[in-house]
Parts: structure tokens; sequence; C-alpha cells
């Protein structure tokens, strides 16, 4: 993620100045290294579509466990 905040923030400074996008990225890291590090992200990336209510079901034990304590600090206001 601090990859990609930095290669943000670049891209950010880049369009402001109106300098090149790409030095921007290559300034941070080597263009190569930026296309194989999108392609792992996007192997790391949960779908769009994907259902978290599916985590939910599967994790139920650990949720039951942990919610009292959560409710307890939680401050609810109507």
């Amino acid at each position: 993620m601090r990859l990609y905040s930095r290669i943000g923030q670049a891209l950010l400074e880049a369009k402001e100045s109106g300098s090149d996008p790409y030095a921007a990225i290559e300034a941070v890291i080597p263009w190569d290294e930026f296309t194989e590090s999108v392609s792992e992200a996007e192997l790391l990336a949960r779908p769009e579509g994907f259902d978290h209510l599916h985590l939910v079901g599967e994790n139920f034990a650990t949720l039951r466990r942990y919610t009292p304590a959560l409710l307890e600090v939680l401050e609810l206001r109507a």
C-alpha cells in the first residue's frame, strides 16, 4: 500500500506541475517492477463482487467470541 500511495502522490504532483506521469511513476519504481506489482496486486485483490457475508458465515465462531467486547465499547446513538 505504501508503494501505491507513493505512486499516487507522484501522479498528483505530476498533474499539478504538468509533467510526464510515466516519468513520475518511474521516479518511484522502475517500470518493469511497477507492471509486476500491478499483476501481483490483481492476484491479491478479491473480486469486486465478493460477498463479504460469506466471511461472516465462515468465521461465525470468532465473531461470536469478540462481538460482546465490541458491543461494550461501541457507543450507538439514535
